[in-house]
This record gives structure tokens, sequence and C-alpha cells, in this order.
């Protein structure tokens, strides 16, 4: 009846019959963070899974298990981010962004991102909203990725430390990972 022609219509026939979640990518933030880590340059100081003794203090750092960061993504970062809410071609790189940057500053350069259509402008305020998320599908994968050369070429949080210099290094492969990620259709 109408239940099976709209499913055919608006599902079957979709071209974005996949969404991407969480589970999706979680896997290549892990990755990315890596193991433990208590290197004494890194200004985020003891970690593992990219979970920071300074943001957890009475978190057992070392002895964390794969499956306790995961969690912490999710509760603490995913579902505040409201990251499910966006389009699914841009929630790992928004993610992503979400945990090395904190979210307010993530969602800053998405409502940048946003703005840069010059179209109806969205108030740049840090707040993943209804008018952002209703207006984060204008944001294609192009500019998206030339967001990211611009935060890869501009970003100064590393900058003053010789000891940071690995650290930009792995955010500078994060860049390019996304750019390559964002790129392939």
């Amino acid at each position: 009846g109408n239940v099976r022609t709209w499913w055919i219509k608006n599902i079957r026939e979709s071209k974005e019959v996949s969404m991407i979640t969480f589970e999706h990518i979680i896997g290549d933030v892990l990755e990315h963070e890596g193991g433990y880590v208590n290197d004494p340059y890194d200004k985020g100081g003891e970690t593992n899974f990219g979970i920071a003794k300074r943001w957890y203090p009475d978190l057992d750092i070392k002895n964390l298990t794969k499956s306790d960061a995961i969690n912490i993504y999710y509760n603490e970062y995913w579902k505040p981010s409201k990251a499910d809410d966006l389009p699914n071609d841009l929630k790992a790189t928004y993610f992503d962004m979400c945990v090395n940057m904190g979210q307010h500053r993530a969602v800053k350069i998405l409502q940048q991102a946003i703005n840069s259509r010059k179209m109806n402008k969205i108030q740049e305020d840090g707040v993943i909203g209804k008018i952002t998320l209703e207006n984060a599908g204008k944001v294609s994968k192009k500019r998206l990725k030339l967001l990211l050369m611009t935060l890869n070429n501009n970003d100064s949080t590393m900058v003053g430390s010789k000891g940071q210099l690995l650290y930009e290094k792995n955010k500078e492969y994060r860049c390019h990972f996304w750019r390559y990620a964002l790129s392939i259709t």
C-alpha cells in the first residue's frame, strides 16, 4: 500500500541509503588518537585513546579500556555535539573537530562554513541549535575541504612550543586524512 510506495520512493531509490553513525566514525577517531601516552611535551598531558587526564583528573588514564573511551566519546562528545543530526558527509569531520578543538569552536567553524555561502547569514555563536542544523546541509564537501585547509594553515594553537611540533604534525595528518576521506564519493 502507501507505506510500500513511500519506502520504494524515499528509501530504496535514495542515493543516501546508509546512515553514517557513531559506530562508523569512532574507529577512525581512536586510530588517530592512539593509545597510552604520557609525554611531558604534550600540553594534553597523560592521555589514552585521546582521553586526557587534564580533563578527566579522577580517571585512571593508564588503565582506561577502549570500551570506556568509546563510552566517553559517545556520551560526552557525540551526543552533546548533535553530530547525528548533521548530513552524512559532515558528521565525521565535525565530530573529529569537536574531539580536537572542543564543541564550541567546531560549531563556530561549521557556522562560518555555512555563512561563507553568501546566503542568509546565521549567528556564529558556537551553539549547535536548530538554525545551524537546518543550514548545515548547505555546506558542500568542497567547501568543508577548503575550511579544513584554512584551519590547517592558520591554526596557531601549537605555536611556541618546540615539543608540540609532533602534535602539530598529527593535526596536519588529520586534516589531510579528512580531505581525502571527503573526496571519496
